[in-house]
């Protein structure tokens, strides 16, 4: 126990350094002007409203089943943020080391991407947008969901 509170000491800093750079000013990476969001370093969370849908995406420490430190970035879609009613759905989630390599499935040994890439976060983010809008919300409504009130 105690190696992996050792690992994640040595790694925790680095890995959270790589997460910033990787979601600073997503805008300009996105090419978006009007983007709404709200990046709270103290928290390591990136807020947006694409589709008038919030959007967190955080930054956690997880190890792989090699014991591997990785930053992990999860992009999760939140409704009901200003209630007791809050739901969180988890749409997608990347994972990278300390060299920035960005692995999409936990436990690839083989980066295809890194965090430093010019268009990895845009990437990411249109893959993430597009499992997002298969999510229910964004399918017509059937006659027997309709409300006559």
């Amino acid at each position: 126990m105690h190696n992996l509170v050792s690992k994640a000491q040595a790694h925790y800093k680095v890995l959270l350094e790589n997460f910033h750079l990787f979601v600073d000013n997503p805008s300009a990476k996105l090419n978006i002007n009007s983007l709404n969001y709200t990046f709270c370093k103290q928290r390591n969370i990136l807020s947006i409203r694409p589709f008038n849908t919030l959007i967190e995406i955080r930054f956690s420490i997880v190890f792989d089943d090699k014991h591997r430190t990785l930053g992990e970035a999860n992009f999760i879609k939140v409704d009901n943020d200003n209630n007791a009613l809050r739901k969180e759905n988890l749409i997608d989630q990347i994972w990278f080391d300390s060299k920035g390599d960005i692995y999409h499935v936990l436990g690839e040994e083989i980066s295809h991407s890194n965090l430093s890439d010019d268009d990895a976060f845009l990437n990411w983010i249109n893959t993430s947008l597009e499992r997002l809008l298969h999510e229910q919300q964004f399918h017509p409504l059937k006659n027997s969901q309709h409300s006559l009130l």
